[in-house]
């Protein structure tokens, strides 16, 4: 098993433009951070938890349904362009029915998502964005489902680029509501370019009458209920702690809050990058011999990418935080360590997911998030009032390891989704320095030592030097 040359070369791809697109993350949080500190940036992440949850039940599970589907079709011999179309006026109908929504109950939603502190016009723009990103996001998918991974990548540099120029004279001009101007922008030209590239021929589709296929349609509301369902489950209990959070701390400290789970988050830069070469790519080989090498090689692809960046933010807790933010958000410094080994775990528990969806095991996929959910929620109603920050910190960890620990259950059953010893080893290697080093009472020098000497000896450093190389060809 070993990682070939086109996957690394996938996967920086993606990575660059993730990057990208989370410079323009990066950008608007330190904007804010700088001009309306932690006020705003609770704000912009409440608007961006609300948006999560917003962006997956207006897309109605299109996200995983349009790739799978995509495969089906041609495993299946069915008509394409119905599926297409089938896809097309479910996001229709869940728009329509999602923007009366907001404009009906905009006075309850600023109050309940940001404690009165936006108007009735904010709540009007989030419709707006939800719309434009929708068509945005459905042409994407077709491109993303066809593995055109040179027009995908074309597309979100563009996007990325134009928003980041854009941003700091809109949030000047516009203040806090610049924020979703710049998302307005982002994804207007993401539309714009995948539309004029034909990424969906509007002609051919046309000419396919809405028929009624109940195998078609069964099986893409089957994959799209579970998606929605799980997104329900997931965003939706983030984006309620997070509206019994600002209850309890305040906005304000939502906002320092908002700082480390975002740096944590940029992790998802790496992953993400992962998934987009990755789960297609997995969904299609399903019943080839090759499955098992694309399984293991891409988990180590992902386990060598994203180990250096953790071991950074997690011992330079300081230096992320005022690069990123201000000074002002240095009061939750010590959290982001307990943060980073919570998001180690959920990397092990993604990466199943991912493939879960991809192997059309949509009850797994559904029973891990949805139990990690749960427990959040449980862990959340028990800390919060007493503990507060450093309680929200525990409810994350412990809702990953006890996710972590039911996945361990349910992969004693599923033979195809083993992962060969080496990769297991490397993973444990990994989770147990970053526990190590939280235990120990040293200072950083030391800690530093530890972490390079553990690295040196204990972690493959060939396949390092074999991706540097490689990165260097690129």
């Amino acid at each position: 098993m070993s990682i070939t040359e086109h996957q690394i070369k996938s996967f920086l791809k993606f990575t660059s433009v993730n990057i990208l697109r989370n410079a323009l993350g990066l950008i608007r949080s330190k904007v804010i951070a700088i001009w309306y500190g932690g006020l705003g940036v609770g704000i912009l992440g409440q608007y961006v938890s609300f948006f999560n949850l917003q962006s997956k039940i207006l897309l109605f599970g299109a996200t995983a349904s349009i790739i799978n589907s995509h495969n089906k079709a041609i495993r299946e011999s069915w008509n394409k362009q119905l599926v297409l179309l089938y896809h097309l006026l479910i996001i229709l109908v869940t728009n329509i029915l999602g923007g009366l929504f907001l404009i009906l109950f905009s006075n309850k939603i600023s109050t309940l998502i940001f404690d009165g502190l936006v108007d009735n016009n904010f709540v009007f723009l989030m419709v707006l964005v939800g719309l434009i990103y929708s068509a945005g996001m459905y042409l994407e998918l077709l491109v993303q489902a066809r593995k055109e991974f040179s027009k995908l990548f074309k597309g979100q540099v563009y996007s990325s680029i134009f928003a980041i120029l854009t941003l700091i004279p809109i949030i000047f001009i516009f203040g806090i509501k610049g924020i979703l101007y710049n998302f307005i922008i982002f994804y207007l030209i993401s539309f714009l370019f995948f539309l004029s590239t034909s990424a969906l021929d509007i002609h051919e589709l046309s000419r396919n009458h809405v028929q009624l296929n109940i195998k078609i349609l069964k099986y893409i509301l089957k994959v799209s209920l579970i998606d929605i369902a799980r997104s329900i489950l997931v965003i939706g209990s983030l984006l309620v702690g997070r509206i019994f959070i600002v209850k309890i701390i305040g906005i304000q400290k939502t906002g320092y809050l908002q700082s480390i789970l975002s740096i944590t988050n940029y992790i998802n830069v790496l992953s993400m990058g992962f998934m987009i070469y990755y789960f297609p790519t997995i969904s299609s080989k399903l019943k080839t011999d090759d499955f098992s090498n694309e399984f293991n090689s891409g988990f180590k692809l992902l386990i060598y990418f994203v180990f250096p960046f953790i071991i950074l933010i997690y011992l330079f807790p300081d230096i992320f935080i005022k690069l990123l933010y201000t000074k002002e958000f240095l009061i939750v410094k010590n959290f982001l360590p307990i943060l980073m080994i919570s998001k180690v775990i959920e990397i092990y528990n993604y990466f199943y997911g991912i493939n879960f969806l991809g192997t059309n095991r949509l009850g797994n996929f559904i029973l891990l998030d949805g139990l990690k959910s749960i427990i959040f929620l449980l862990l959340l109603a028990i800390l919060l009032s007493k503990f507060q920050i450093i309680g929200i910190v525990y409810s994350f960890l412990g809702a990953e390891i006890t996710a972590f620990l039911s996945l361990k259950i349910i992969l004693k059953k599923i033979t195809q989704l083993q992962l060969k010893r080496e990769n297991n080893i490397l993973y444990y290697k990994i989770l147990l320095l970053l526990i190590l080093l939280n235990f120990l009472d040293i200072n950083i020098f030391l800690k530093i030592l530890i972490s390079l000497s553990y690295s040196i000896l204990l972690l493959d450093l060939k396949t390092y030097f074999e991706l540097i190389s490689i990165f260097r060809k690129k």
